[in-house]
């Protein structure tokens, strides 16, 4: 008779494997006070511009002062400075080609140099934490420290939209989508079950009131991408559980149009969330112009197909795709597709849920979001999906599970 032999090492789980304790790190806490501080600030203060660029420069010296002055050598990967300095070579390289063209189009060459600094200091900043914090613990963190907003917030919007777009604390209903659309996948990486319910029926909500179509689109991306991985291995088993998932889900699509409901909820989506009939809104208004916008990006991108007009020049495209191919020429879009695709294969072959679902969501979002490199949440949670982790979401639990198959420069520093 065979004998199954059992695991009785403690440090290890029930397949051998080393099992991984995070240490409380402070340096994560306060990673993720300071981006959570960006979203109180400008909400609180109805906008304010000023105000938020104030946080912003503290973070970035509190990101280089923590580097500085940290116990221990700092870890970077190579792959991960490889990424910083494409993105710095293609974006100082088109403010440089394109110096001439800010003043045509009414821009402010001395904003964008600025804009491109900040983006670089927080992609720098999240190839730290990538690599040197609790890139998991960030995310509930903030999800935590949000959630006091979002509660707030829809309060405030149920209270004045009276059946109109909520604008709550007076800030633009796309600012909410886009701050509750970066809530949303900072909740995925909450472990309780009951909070990341909650917090992501809380966000949905919120987009709802504030009519933000393209965040809903994303996060809705980001929720099916998730219902489908989660708890779920990779591999060959992968595939049949995702092909199962899509057989159930098109069961459901048959069930729904054999009993009628499609049309209900059709009329639903269609109207009431999507707003297509929508005069002022909807397909008939051209998406509030950004047909326009996308038609304007795409002759730009023909007429300057290497570099594009110029960085920040074509703020209104709501497209990222298309706003980077007419900012950027190919050079910008084709670095940042390469940069995505190269994101999702690693995310996948590392089991990095929350980094795939994410971008996946980041992606769809892109469709109609007009500012795919930024300095906020949104902007800080895509720079977490582009560069390699020194651990990976393992979904029992949500913790680190070490793969230092990276060439690293520098000895690992020790948590705080």
């Amino acid at each position: 008779m065979s004998r199954v032999a059992t695991n009785t090492d403690p440090s290890t789980d029930s397949v051998g494997r080393h099992k991984y304790k995070q240490k409380f790190s402070v340096t994560s806490l306060i990673f993720s006070g300071l981006v959570s501080a960006m979203v109180y600030i400008f909400a609180l203060t109805g906008g304010s511009f000023k105000q938020l660029v104030i946080v912003q420069v503290v973070f970035a010296l509190w990101v280089m002062c923590s580097i500085t002055f940290s116990q221990g050598r700092v870890v970077f990967s190579i792959h991960g400075i490889f990424i910083l300095l494409v993105l710095a070579v293609v974006l100082t390289s088109n403010l440089a080609v394109n110096f001439n063209n800010y003043a045509a189009v009414d821009q402010s060459f001395a904003f964008s140099v600025a804009h491109v600094v900040g983006i670089l200091i927080f992609a720098f900043a999240a190839q730290w934490a990538a690599n040197n914090l609790q890139i998991d613990r960030i995310l509930k963190y903030i999800s935590w420290m949000l959630m006091p907003l979002i509660i707030l917030a829809l309060v405030l919007g149920w209270a004045d939209a009276e059946g109109n777009r909520a604008e709550p604390f007076g800030v633009h209903p796309n600012w909410w989508g886009e701050v509750t659309f970066g809530f949303i996948l900072c909740s995925l990486a909450v472990r309780r079950v009951t909070a990341k319910i909650f917090f992501i029926a809380a966000g949905i909500g919120l987009m709802v009131m504030v009519q933000s179509r393209g965040a809903l689109l994303g996060a809705v991306v980001s929720l099916i991408a998730y219902l489908a991985m989660q708890n779920k291995q990779f591999g060959p088993v992968a595939v049949k559980r995702l092909v199962k998932f899509g057989v159930m889900t098109l069961g459901g699509l048959f069930f729904i149009m054999v009993t009628g409901l499609w049309t209900t909820i059709q009329n639903i989506v269609e109207s009431k969330i999507l707003l297509l009939d929508d005069p002022y809104r909807g397909v008939g208004s051209g998406l509030t112009g950004r047909f326009d916008g996308w038609w304007n990006a795409v002759a730009i991108f023909i007429e300057n197909p290497i570099f594009g007009q110029g960085f920040d020049t074509l703020a209104d495209v709501h497209n990222g795709f298309l706003r980077w191919a007419g900012e950027g020429g190919i050079l910008l879009l084709g670095v940042m597709l390469l940069l995505i695709a190269t994101a999702l294969v690693r995310s996948w072959r590392r089991r990095n849920d929350w980094a795939f679902v994410a971008l996946l969501g980041i992606i769809a979002y892109m469709m109609t979001y007009p500012r795919a490199l930024n300095m906020n949440l949104v902007g800080m949670l895509f720079f977490f999906t582009l560069f390699p982790w020194r651990g990976a979401l393992i979904r029992s639990g949500n913790v680190y599970f070490p793969r230092l198959r990276d060439c690293y420069i520098g000895k690992m520093k020790n948590e705080n």
